[in-house]
């Protein structure tokens, strides 16, 4: 059994404004495991970034964590809670336990600081090397992520998009982190870039046993990368499981219309499917199944019982009532094409 190193429980993060609350993050459960790359997908709004936000104790006013229990299991250390931690805590946990690369973070660099100043600068606050240790350490991590070490003299502006992508992972980096968080972090990059930036995730795997909680909506890029996925609608996740499996069979309805988006080359020609009308809003989720609307196989239990996730196979989790049938606790599994099949 893989051992837990982050778990979320009942996560659900709010936002004031003058027309009510918005719901982004509306009872999140979700777990990470240690030495895995977890990912994190689903269309735009969905809430994914609010989610490592959260984590990452970053949600500012008018947002608010409403509710919820992140539990974080250190090696060799006691859990904790991410959430009841004052901020004193949380600077003993940052960066030495959690890292985190922000979305668009090649524009987080500071434009007139070398690099090897901006990598300094986390390690003189969450550590206690001397300054060669650092500058050797910066070499190091600078390696990892696939940069020379003459990349330490330079600015932020001499440096390409996938170079300042890279630096920011190595910033991550440098005081050996537990758990990294990415979000987003191969966004608005060319393709030659982005299997730059995903051999780099994939070597700190590799060679630290870094567990990376990977944040992103492109699933080709899910399937080159991550051990087991996490499919995200409305603010709610709705499928989880290895990244093998789902790219082979899809359960929840929305995750068959989202896998089915993707284009294929080669074979016959098929018109491509889209998720027919448009994702509820934040303020006024639909009542039971928050798909139920543009769901094809929609039930009127569906607009009536909010389905639970719920584990149907070993590691295979599925908030939907065609997979499982609250009423009798029967299990069933769904094809595509909305028939149902109890499995052997």
């Amino acid at each position: 059994m893989n051992e837990t190193l982050l778990s979320i429980s009942d996560l659900r993060v709010y936002f004031h404004s003058v027309r009510g609350e918005y719901k982004v993050v509306d009872g999140v459960n979700l777990t990470v495991n240690r030495n895995e790359i977890l990912g994190l997908a689903g269309e735009s709004g969905c809430g994914k970034s609010t989610v490592i936000e959260a984590v990452m104790r970053l949600i500012r006013p008018p947002g608010y964590i409403q509710a919820g229990e992140i539990m974080f299991r250190p090696e060799g250390e006691p859990a904790v809670d991410l959430l009841e931690l004052d901020e004193r805590s949380l600077e003993q946990i940052r960066w030495k336990y959690i890292s985190y690369v922000p979305q668009a973070s090649m524009n987080s660099l500071n434009p007139i600081m070398r690099i090897e100043t901006q990598i300094a600068d986390v390690m003189k606050a969450h550590s206690t090397l001397t300054k060669p240790e650092i500058h050797e350490r910066a070499t190091q991590v600078l390696d990892i992520v696939g940069l020379p070490a003459r990349v330490l003299d330079a600015y932020p502006h001499e440096l390409s998009g996938g170079m300042k992508q890279r630096a920011i992972i190595a910033i991550a980096m440098t005081l050996s982190p537990q758990l990294v968080i990415a979000d987003e972090p191969t966004t608005a990059l060319d393709v030659n870039v982005q299997r730059a930036i995903l051999e780099a995730i994939l070597n700190i795997k590799e060679e630290t046993g870094t567990t990376v909680l990977f944040v992103s909506h492109d699933l080709a890029v899910h399937a080159e990368l991550v051990d087991r996925l996490a499919i995200m609608y409305a603010g709610k996740i709705v499928e989880v499981d290895t990244v093998y499996n789902l790219f082979k069979q899809q359960t929840h309805p929305y995750s068959q219309r989202l896998f089915s988006s993707i284009p294929v080359l080669g074979g016959s020609r098929v018109r491509q499917e889209s998720i027919l009308g448009q994702a509820p809003d934040r303020l006024n989720w639909p009542s039971g199944c928050r798909f139920h609307p543009r769901c094809p196989f929609a039930m009127d239990k569906c607009s009536q019982i909010e389905p639970p996730l719920v584990e149907i196979e070993t590691g295979h989790h599925v908030a939907c009532h065609l997979a499982y049938d609250v009423a009798t606790s029967e299990i069933i599994l769904p094809t595509k094409e909305g028939q149902h099949e109890k499995p052997a």
